[in-house]
């Protein structure tokens, strides 16, 4: 929780939890219409309110953390920077799972050229030592 919460603060901060990239990797709308191919996150949790529809859409099919990220780009975001910090980066499936965890990386972490390489070979060699064990 606190790790979604501090991540909710970089999306602020930084405005890439409502990048046209980061709303367009989920093809996220603020809409009241329903076109096919689209879905909405139903708040229905005991103590939460307001109960009902998110006012965001989204592309049915695409990858979320969870349920609760499907409810705005900001959770999403929150969600997908939080299990990034927490290493969690085998939740990312799919197309647009790989995208949002690339996105993250870039923007985030700022993995970008020979970084992201180096990053990448880093997390492969803990992966592989874990293993070993």
């Amino acid at each position: 929780t606190a790790l979604h919460e501090w991540a909710h603060a970089i999306g602020t901060a930084t405005g890439l939890d409502e990048t046209s990239e980061w709303l367009r990797l989920s093809d996220w709308v603020l809409s009241d219409d329903d076109p096919q191919g689209t879905e909405r996150y139903w708040e229905s949790r005991p103590g939460w309110f307001p109960h009902g529809p998110s006012r965001w859409r989204h592309r049915t099919g695409v990858f979320f953390t969870r349920s609760y990220a499907s409810k705005t780009p900001a959770e999403d975001f929150a969600d997908a920077v939080a299990h990034v910090a927490l290493g969690w980066d085998a939740f990312f499936l799919g197309a647009s799972g790989i995208a949002k965890l690339a996105y993250i990386r870039r923007n985030v972490w700022q993995e970008r050229g020979t970084q992201a390489i180096a990053a990448a070979r880093q997390r492969w060699q803990r992966h592989l030592v874990g293993t070993q064990r």
